[in-house]
C-alpha cells in the first residue's frame, strides 16, 4: 500500500505565512529562507550589505558599511549606514575631535539597529532574543545584569562589525564606550576607571 505523506502543521502554518505575502514579495523573498536563520543571515550578507575597504579619513583606514534590510511582511525596510575604523583613538583624541563626537552613533541608534534586524528575522519566522528591550538591556550597568543578546551576533556575521567603539553619549557611565564582550554579545560600559581607554570609530556617513 501506498503511505500517504501528509503535511505537517509547520509545514501548513510555514505555507500559510508564505502566502501572506503580496505577489510582488514573493518574488523578492525566497521562501527557503523562512524559518532558516543561516539562510537569511547568508542572504543578507550576499544581497543586502555593501561594504568599501578603501575608505579613509584622518590618517585613518576605514570601513563603509550599507546595511539595506528589505520589507517582508509586517517589516517596513530600513537603512543603516556607517564607517569603522581599522585602529584606535584614544579618549583624549576623541574628546577633542568635535567631528568624532558628532557623527558618532548614541546607545539608542545602536539599539534601534538590532531591533530592526531582529524584527526583519522575525518576520521570517526566526525568533531571538524573546523579550529583549534593546534599549533597556544594552544598559547593563543600570540593569545589574547581563544578557546576551543574539541579534548582536547576527550584526556581526553579516557586517563583521567587531571590537571595542565609541558613541555618541556622554556619559554612559563613566564615560562613552560600547565593546563586543569577548564575542558574545553587545555591552555598554564606561572607560573611566577601567584599562579600556582607547576606542574605535563607528561614525555616521557624511550627507
Amino acid at each position: 500500500m501506498t503511505k500517504i505523506n501528509k503535511p505537517t502543521d509547520w509545514e501548513i502554518e510555514k505555507k500559510s505565512k508564505i502566502q501572506e505575502l503580496t505577489g510582488e514579495k514573493k518574488n523578492e523573498i525566497s521562501e527557503t529562507l523562512f524559518w532558516n536563520k543561516e539562510a537569511i543571515l547568508k542572504d543578507l550578507k550576499e544581497h543586502h550589505v555593501k561594504i568599501e575597504e578603501t575608505a579613509g579619513m584622518n590618517w585613518y583606514t576605514w570601513k563603509n558599511v550599507h546595511i539595506d534590510l528589505p520589507a517582508v511582511g509586517n517589516f517596513e525596510w530600513f537603512k543603516f549606514d556607517y564607517f569603522a575604523s581599522d585602529g584606535s583613538v584614544v579618549n583624549k583624541e576623541f574628546e577633542s575631535n568635535s567631528e568624532y563626537k558628532k557623527l558618532s552613533y548614541s546607545l539608542e541608534e545602536i539599539a534601534e539597529l538590532l531591533a530592526a534586524l531582529n524584527k526583519y528575522m522575525r518576520a521570517l519566522w526566526v525568533i531571538i532574543d524573546d523579550g529583549i528591550d534593546f534599549k533597556k538591556d544594552l544598559k547593563r550597568w543600570k540593569n545589574d545584569e547581563y544578557k546576551i543578546i543574539l541579534t548582536w551576533r547576527c550584526l556581526k556575521e553579516i557586517t563583521w562589525l567587531d571590537g571595542i567603539f565609541w558613541t555618541a553619549n556622554k556619559k554612559l557611565f563613566q564615560s562613552r564606550v560600547q565593546r563586543d564582550l569577548f564575542g558574545y554579545g553587545c555591552d555598554f560600559i564606561g572607560i573611566g576607571d577601567s584599562w579600556y581607554n582607547a576606542a574605535e570609530l563607528l561614525l555616521k556617513l557624511p550627507n
